[in-house]
C-alpha cells in the first residue's frame, strides 16, 4: 500500500532518484498533513530509493498530529486522515533503533550544543545511515542546524523555502 501511496504522488519521473533520504518527524509530517513544505517532503518521498526514520518518529509524528487536533489545526475528519495516512507510509520506512551507538552519539550531541534529545536521536539516527548520497529530510531549526554541522546534507535549506 505504502509503494502505491508513494506512485500516486510521484512527479513527472523526469527527476533522477535519490538513494537514502532520512525522514525527520518534522518532514513526516509534512507528508501527512498539507501544509507549506508537503510537496517537496513528497518529491523526496517518491523520488528515494530508501526511506529511513528513527524508532522514535512514530511517537512524535502521531504527538504532532494530536496536538494539531487538540490545538484546532486539524478538525476531525482532517485527524483522521493525517493518521491514516501515516499508517499507510509507516511500514514503508527503514527504521533505525536508538540503541548503543546511535544513543551514545546523540549523548555527545546534546552534551556539544543545545540540541534536545529526540533532535539528537534524528541527527545521530542520520549519522548511522549515512554515505555519500544520504539526504536529510528536516524542518525543525534544531535538527537542520545540528545535522548541517556534522556534515550531513540537509533539505530544504534555507528553511524559509517551502
Amino acid at each position: 500500500m505504502a509503494a502505491a501511496w508513494r506512485r500516486s504522488c510521484a512527479g513527472s519521473g523526469a527527476e533522477a532518484p535519490m538513494a537514502l533520504v532520512y525522514f525527520d518527524a518534522s518532514a513526516l509530517v509534512k507528508l501527512c498533513v498539507p501544509e507549506a513544505g508537503s510537496a517537496l517532503a513528497s518529491r523526496l518521498w517518491n523520488r528515494a530509493d530508501v526511506v529511513v526514520t528513527s524508532r522514535l518518529a512514530d511517537v512524535e509524528v502521531r504527538a504532532a498530529l494530536a496536538a494539531g487536533a487538540r490545538g484546532g489545526v486539524l478538525d476531525g475528519p482532517g485527524h483522521a486522515r493525517a493518521l491514516g495516512t501515516w499508517d499507510v507510509l509507516r511500514p514503508a520506512l527503514h527504521v533505525v533503533e536508538v540503541a548503543g551507538d546511535v544513543a551514545d552519539r546523540a549523548s555527545e550531541l546534546v552534551a556539544a550544543g543545545a540540541l534536545r534529545s529526540n533532535d539528537a536521536v534524528h541527527v545521530a539516527s542520520a549519522l548511522a545511515v549515512a554515505h555519500d548520497d544520504t539526504l536529510v529530510a528536516a524542518w525543525d531549526p534544531h535538527v537542520v542546524t545540528a545535522a548541517r554541522s556534522v556534515g550531513l546534507r540537509v533539505v530544504p535549506w534555507p528553511l524559509g523555502r517551502p
